[in-house]
């Protein structure tokens, strides 16, 4: 290992899924529903799917990416 990222595998087709051990998190998405947003971030469910029409953040099979929502939150949080 060479500056904290992880060295490719002699197998080429496994190298698409290593990730950087450095960046925290990295990983598997982390996708919830607007019911479970909104419990938990203490806001109603309806201003949960606002956000996202608003900030242009997908809505897929019913299900949101938390991390993406996160930082829709904290940039709106900084803008205002």
């Amino acid at each position: 290992m060479r500056s904290g990222i992880a060295e490719p595998t002699e197998d080429p087709s496994r190298w698409v899924f290593q990730f950087p051990k450095t960046i925290k998190g990295a990983g598997m998405a982390n996708h919830l529903t607007p019911d479970e947003l909104s419990k938990e971030y203490g806001m109603k469910r309806e201003d949960v799917i606002r956000l996202c029409h608003e900030q242009s953040v997908p809505i897929y099979h019913g299900k949101i990416d938390k991390s993406l929502f996160q930082a829709v939150r904290e940039e709106l949080a900084l803008t205002r």
